[in-house]
Parts: C-alpha cells; sequence; structure tokens
C-alpha cells in the first residue's frame, strides 16, 4: 500500500509601494492562514501614508483596505497607499501694505520644483529682501525662492506657514560739491527720513 504524501501548499505574500512599483517586504504563507501586518508603516518624504490596499489604483486614497484577516489562498500583492503632502503658505506684509496671495503647494507639484508667490509688498523707505519665519527674523528665503524636492521636509514644518515681509531702509548717498570748479568736498550716507550733518 502507498500512502499519498501532502504538503501544504504556500504563497508569497508582496508588500509593494502603488507608487513607484517597488517591493518593500515579502512573506511566505500557507494556505488559508493570515498574512501579517508589517509592525512599522512605510515613510516617503513628502507623503503621508493611507494604509494598505488590495487595489493597485494611485488616486491617492485607499479604494479597497487590505482586510488582514482574510484567508489566503493564492500569491497575493498588497500595495502601500499615500496622499501628497501639501503646504499652505499665507503672506505677512511686516509693516508693508499691499497684498499677497495666500499659495498652497502639494509635493506631487514639485517636478522638480515651484517657486514662493512673487512678493506684492511695499513698504515707503525701504526695499523688499525677502522672507523670515518670524516678524524680527533674519531674512531665509528670496524672492520667489524655489521650493523643491530637496528642501521641502525643512520648509514644510507645518501643514501651514507664514512668511514675514523682511525690510531694509534705503539709503541714500548725499555728495558736497565745489561750486567752482565740481570737485567733490566729501560725502555722506543717510538713511531714509535722516538728517544731513552739516560739515
Amino acid at each position: 500500500t502507498l500512502y499519498a504524501v501532502w504538503k501544504i501548499q504556500t504563497f508569497t505574500v508582496k508588500f509593494v509601494d502603488a507608487l513607484t512599483g517597488s517591493m518593500l517586504s515579502s512573506q511566505t504563507v500557507e494556505w488559508k492562514a493570515k498574512a501579517t501586518q508589517p509592525s512599522s508603516n512605510p515613510s516617503k518624504t513628502g507623503y503621508e501614508f493611507l494604509g494598505w490596499d488590495s487595489l493597485n489604483g494611485t488616486s491617492g486614497a485607499l479604494e479597497s483596505a487590505f482586510d488582514f484577516d482574510t484567508q489566503i489562498t493564492a500569491d497575493t500583492t498588497i500595495y502601500a497607499k499615500w496622499e501628497a503632502e501639501t503646504l499652505t503658505i499665507t503672506f505677512n506684509a511686516n509693516g508693508g501694505t499691499g497684498a499677497t496671495v495666500t499659495q498652497t503647494i502639494s509635493y506631487d507639484q514639485l517636478q522638480p520644483s515651484v517657486p514662493l508667490t512673487a512678493n506684492a509688498f511695499s513698504k515707503e523707505g525701504y526695499n523688499f529682501t525677502g522672507w523670515a519665519t518670524s516678524s524680527t527674523g533674519a531674512r531665509k528665503y528670496a524672492d520667489r525662492e524655489t521650493i523643491s524636492t530637496s528642501n521641502w521636509a525643512s520648509v514644510r514644518t507645518s501643514e501651514t506657514i507664514t512668511l514675514y515681509a523682511v525690510w531694509e531702509i534705503k539709503k541714500f548717498t548725499v555728495t558736497f560739491i565745489d561750486a567752482l570748479d565740481s570737485t567733490t568736498l566729501s560725502s555722506q550716507t543717510v538713511e531714509y527720513n535722516g538728517t544731513i550733518t552739516t560739515p
């Protein structure tokens, strides 16, 4: 008498990045056993992890969240779904006048970069030099500075940030000239609304 020898079937469960198609990890699971959810969620710069999905869409939303109580009876692919981070920037005149429109940037837009909204503020007697992250802070960003994948994490410190206009007072040169022979006698640098010192 010969007896049939049986070996339980095993299947491969792959965890795949839905955006890139790259495999994050895999498991070997016996017939009708359950896949084990990874102990930690994957991370990706510029994206929020939404969860594990049975479908491979890249719509930025869970279409059919994978149920880890499902019995595995075939090779299975589970997809990590992502939603692009967004950054909303408000611009503060910081003593100036005018209006600059609030700007919202999605990480998906950075192909490869997006410039900050051009400054539309003005301040009498002052030159605009850029943007700071506080009303009294030093300039951190130039006008129309680009936000890119390389600096996204350092710029996006929260979902909404405020940038403050940085102003530098205008300076003028006052020159004292000999009216007879047009030679320069001396000169002074005077700030806007400042006064000249008599030689």
